[in-house]
């Protein structure tokens, strides 16, 4: 019998499609590569795009003639293979899901590409769970970018280290990548340096950039909220930046860190 963790889970999250991004693809496991639908006695690679309690969207790649030709299998069963990388021992959780073909579309601007969709008979109790935990993780991390919002970290050696920042960020301005230097960050915001100017670079503008920390690599968007002239030349902007996961879960960890060494020189 399914346990209470998960009929809380499958309440609370069995509606939500699930985005299949690498921070969520690296937080759950999904071996995306090991991703089978079985029709018949055909068997076709996919990569998932979006997956719930209750269905999934997969991208494959078919010929024209292969189109029409699965499209006959709408409304049929068919089976959905999925591993992952979450076993205490190593060894990949595989499972497969009976599922229904409930259409096949051709992705606009992308010769060849599909997009199916299926409907789960039944989702598993390993799928609810890896599910669950991932929007339980996501709801507590969008929970500290709230309550940590404003609160800066001054990049300085030691911060850099306690980040475990490479100390390399990237803004692409236009047609431009720029190496800038950042001077502190928060949730919600990024200070840096920018060398040189651009016309694009103005109040308001609207562009993403890239971190480089030793667990993840990211991209940010968000939007040039000041610029001011520093005494060296630069230009220092104060760059308002949308949620991103990666980050809180970074600047969570270091404040985590700190309350720890501070609890062990009480």
């Amino acid at each position: 019998m399914i346990d209470s963790k998960l009929k809380l889970y499958w309440k609370d999250y069995s509606a939500k499609l699930l985005r299949l991004d690498n921070f969520a693809l690296a937080k759950m496991g999904l071996i995306q590569s090991r991703t089978i639908l079985k029709i018949e006695n055909y068997l076709i690679v996919c990569a998932p795009y979006q997956i719930s309690m209750k269905k999934a969207f997969l991208f494959v790649v078919l010929n024209k003639e292969e189109i029409p030709f699965f499209k006959k299998y709408l409304e049929k069963l068919a089976a959905l293979k999925l591993t992952f990388q979450k076993s205490l021992n190593g060894i990949p959780l595989k499972f497969f899901v009976w599922v229904i073909i409930k259409g096949i579309s051709s992705v606009k601007g992308k010769e060849n590409m599909c997009l199916i969709e299926v409907v789960y008979k039944n989702c598993p109790e390993s799928l609810i769970n890896i599910i669950g935990q991932f929007f339980e993780l996501y709801r507590t991390l969008w929970e500290d970018f709230l309550k940590r919002k404003g609160k800066k970290i001054y990049i300085n050696r030691e911060s850099s280290m306690g980040l475990n920042y490479n100390n390399f960020m990237e803004c692409f301005i236009g047609n431009r990548v720029i190496e800038v230097k950042l001077l502190s960050l928060s949730v919600n915001c990024l200070i840096m340096e920018v060398p040189g100017s651009d016309p694009l670079l103005k109040e308001g503008y609207e562009f993403k950039s890239k971190l480089y920390f030793k667990s993840y690599r990211f991209f940010v968007k968000g939007r040039a909220e000041k610029i001011t002239l520093s005494m060296n030349g630069f230009l220092k902007v104060t760059y308002n930046i949308q949620f991103v996961p990666e980050l809180v879960e970074i600047i969570r960890a270091y404040y985590t860190s700190l309350e720890k060494q501070e609890e062990l020189s009480v």
